[in-house]
């Protein structure tokens, strides 16, 4: 347990992997036998629905899906927070591929989040604008040349933070 601001944080449950698809994550939290309810639930999901071609309507259908996931996994006090979805395309890897379709899809996908948080009345804290730095900081980007770096996260960590419990 760690203590801050007044704060007890446990170690975080993390359910999702890398590359998955919000079906994925839906699977995964409806084969899980959860044995507690959570103070904080945070979603960043999305990057994979967007890479592998899967639709907005899909992506949106799936959101209220994981809503009610979340609502039964948090106490009644509890807060849940939208994480934007970075933007791969300023990374090494996206210079692979179209940079400003990328960006455009990653906006239309942000944009269904914004929505999504502002009808359910949650939190969202935008990283994308963090990703976005990668061109020019290459720091921020782990040496498999597309997945954030400790220091991206640690700058995603802050402003969840400063988002989520200030």
């Amino acid at each position: 347990i760690a203590y801050e601001n007044g704060l007890d944080f446990e170690k975080p449950e993390i359910i999702a992997e890398t590359g998955w698809k919000t079906y994925d994550l839906l699977n995964a939290i409806s084969q899980t036998n959860f044995t507690q309810k959570y103070d904080y639930v945070s979603l960043l999901i999305g990057v994979n629905n967007q890479f592998n071609s899967r639709s907005i309507d899909e992506f949106e259908k799936d959101l209220n899906k994981l809503m009610d996931k979340m609502n039964s996994l948090k106490k009644s006090n509890g807060n849940i927070i939208i994480i934007s979805i970075p933007d791969w395309g300023y990374t090494p890897f996206g210079n692979l591929y179209n940079r400003e379709e990328i960006s455009s899809k990653i906006n239309l996908f942000n944009n269904s989040l914004i929505t999504f948080a502002n009808i359910n009345r949650l939190k969202y804290v935008d990283v994308t604008e963090i990703s976005r730095r990668a061109i020019n900081e290459s720091n921020l980007i782990a040496s498999d040349n597309l997945h954030p770096s400790g220091l991206m996260y640690l700058e995603w960590a802050k402003k969840i933070y400063e988002t989520w419990i200030d």
